[in-house]
């Protein structure tokens, strides 16, 4: 539309701010460790970043890339002492809508090869946000042969919001039994393009609908 409707020439990433990596979250694929992150283990090594060789193909399908990418987790062993936490404050624009996702996987699946969507284990580890107002009916889980991706579309209702992980019961998603080990790394976030909020309203609703009728 920008070029053969409209008529333009000039450079429609750049007039509407679009950019491959917007920088709205650090360090999402914890190459760099736990930098940009607060950890709060629930005991000590409970909670850390790990390698896991091969998972970023095995587990991810990260093609094309070189070898290695995707391998670097953050790593969630839940102890029957309490539950692990992990956190970043997030610099947003009040009344602005994104989109986040990530990966989760459970570290016995990564080995199995007998593993299928139906016989892997739940991954007992969701994300949280505070300020800020969720289009269920945009957000999903999608379970894949060794991992899950999971995205959240949301409002953001303050200029910081809070994203946080943990392994433990919040009100939102199961604990993780004592013992489970849950990798989380793959974590992106980037404003959502809508045509218009009437258009943002339809889709959720219509994304609702469907998941009511699938239950």
């Amino acid at each position: 539309r920008h070029y053969a409707i409209e008529g333009r020439s000039d450079d429609f990433a750049a007039r509407h701010g679009l950019r491959y990596l917007p920088g709205l979250l650090a360090n999402g694929d914890f190459d760099k460790g736990a930098e940009g992150w607060r950890t709060f283990p629930a005991e000590e090594g409970s909670l850390a970043p790990r390698v896991v060789k091969g998972y970023g193909k095995s587990c991810e399908g990260r093609q094309g890339v070189p070898k290695g990418t995707g391998d670097r987790v953050m790593a969630f062993r839940r102890p029957a002492s309490g539950a692990n936490r992990l956190e970043q404050t997030l610099k947003l624009e009040r009344g602005k809508v994104y989109v986040l996702s990530y990966y989760t996987t459970d570290l016995e699946d990564v080995g199995r090869k007998d593993v299928t969507e139906k016989t892997a284990k739940t991954v007992g580890l969701k994300a949280s946000l505070t300020d800020a107002d969720v289009f269920r009916g945009l957000s999903y889980d999608r379970r894949w042969k060794r991992s899950m991706t999971q995205r959240v579309v949301f409002r953001a209702r303050a200029d910081e919001v809070t994203l946080s992980f943990s392994d433990g019961r919040d009100g939102s998603s199961s604990a993780a039994e004592p013992g489970r080990v849950t990798l989380l790394n793959y974590i992106k976030l980037s404003p959502y393009y809508h045509e218009s909020e009437q258009d943002l309203r339809d889709l959720d609703a219509l994304g609702q609908g469907a998941a009511l009728r699938r239950h």
